[in-house]
């Protein structure tokens, strides 16, 4: 727990990691799918022979991929690309093709869409000197397979799978951003850009759940893109009649609303990416959904007596690093065990210097103080810092379905 707590702080000023949101590969830069007669290519190993009407055949198809990439078995295996990728990549050029030559079939447009966008999670970027991965080769690339959504809602308006599928087209931004600037905030050069593709996100994705209300995906997605953007109380509210208030992400978002802050504490949104990703890779789901951080120009004390005014036994425990903690530097921590509608403080020690993993439900609760910090370090948190300072991470631990 030591290291993991100190990491927190170290890591915090990385600036180049993987994306926490994003599937566990992204797609390799790559020219447009071909548009060939069937005649010049080898016999069809795409994963779509057999008979029947094509477009049976490929919705069974995607549906199949799409299956595959929820249990994580559509992105890199083993530091390599997906084996379904041969098939995939097959189909998706054969599926444009076809797509080109009956743009009236709504619901073909809509798969090709799809399909296309599980080649982009299957297909490993790569980063070279002669393959540098840009914002504006991403969004060539995606415009083959807006053009097929749009085409659909000029046929069908009201399609709300079109809608909600346009929505995770432009929700792929989420994951290019992190890609492109780890868990940095983006340049001030390129956020209009990608502000402008999480609104469209929102957009659509709130327009396919006007459309068919009762459509979880379209809810999940929506909620998703809400906590990308940081309106967690929008997000909670989109699933809230969801599985009868028992959906994941309606849990783990109200659960915050039973651990107060101290007045002044403000987010740090990267640090918290970072903390998200950290999680991810430990196998906890939900990540983005479970951890925040907050930089407060407060001691250590004054933290402890906000939350002692509510729990008046209330301890924080002070956990002893190494001889490479930095100067100036303490460690404190505390567990809010979940009580019904309610938190309880942990009054041991020993139940606070546990790991994640082997806590009950409730709020692991680390912070770090900070005194006489440098300059270059001050000037990294999102609000003016003094000569003592506290970053608090908060991780929620529940286990849900």
């Amino acid at each position: 727990m030591r290291t993991a707590t100190r990491c927190l702080l170290v890591t915090a000023f990385l600036f180049l990691r993987r994306d926490p949101y994003a599937p566990s590969s992204a797609a390799q830069i790559r020219p447009p799918s071909e548009r060939a007669d069937s005649a010049v290519h080898p016999p069809d190993t795409s994963g779509l022979a057999g008979s029947g009407p094509l477009v049976e055949r490929l919705a069974r198809f995607v549906a199949r991929l799409e299956d595959a990439e929820v249990r994580g078995q559509l992105g890199v295996v083993a530091f390599g690309a997906t084996p379904l990728l041969p098939q995939l990549v097959g189909a998706d050029r054969r599926v444009r093709a076809y797509a080109d030559s009956h743009p009236d079939d709504a619901r073909l447009l809509i798969l090709a869409a799809r399909l296309g966008r599980l080649r982009w999670v299957a297909e490993p970027v790569v980063f070279s000197r002669e393959n540098r991965p840009s914002l504006d080769a991403f969004i060539v690339e995606q415009a083959p397979l807006h053009a097929y959504l749009d085409r659909a809602l000029v046929l069908e308006p009201n399609n709300a799978e079109a809608h909600y599928w346009k929505g995770r087209l432009y929700g792929l931004s989420f994951s290019w951003r992190t890609l492109f600037y780890g868990f940095n905030d983006t340049p001030d050069s390129v956020a209009p850009r990608f502000q402008a593709y999480a609104d469209s996100a929102l957009r659509f994705a709130r327009r396919a759940v006007e459309l068919a209300p009762q459509q979880v995906s379209s809810r999940e997605a929506l909620a998703l893109f809400l906590v990308f953007t940081d309106h967690p109380d929008e997000a909670a509210a989109a699933v809230r009649g969801v599985a009868g208030g028992r959906h994941p992400i309606y849990l783990l978002l109200s659960d915050w609303q039973m651990l107060a802050l101290p007045p002044g504490a403000t987010p740090w949104a990267s640090q918290a990416r970072l903390y998200a990703g950290m999680k991810k890779e430990e196998g906890w789901d939900y990540a983005e959904l479970r951890v925040r951080t907050y930089v407060m120009a407060m001691p250590a004390a004054q933290v402890e007596a906000f939350y002692r005014a509510r729990w008046p036994s209330l301890q924080l425990f002070e956990i002893k690093g190494d001889e490479e903690e930095a100067s100036g530097m303490r460690l404190l921590a505390q567990f809010f065990r979940t009580k019904g509608a309610t938190l309880e403080p942990a009054q041991r020690k020993k139940d606070v210097d546990k790991s994640p993993d082997k806590l009950p439900d409730g709020f692991v609760f680390r912070l770090v103080e900070m005194a006489n910090a440098p300059a270059d370090v001050r000037s990294k948190f999102p609000i003016a810092v003094g000569d003592v300072f506290c970053i608090l991470s908060l991780m929620d631990t529940r286990r849900v379905r």
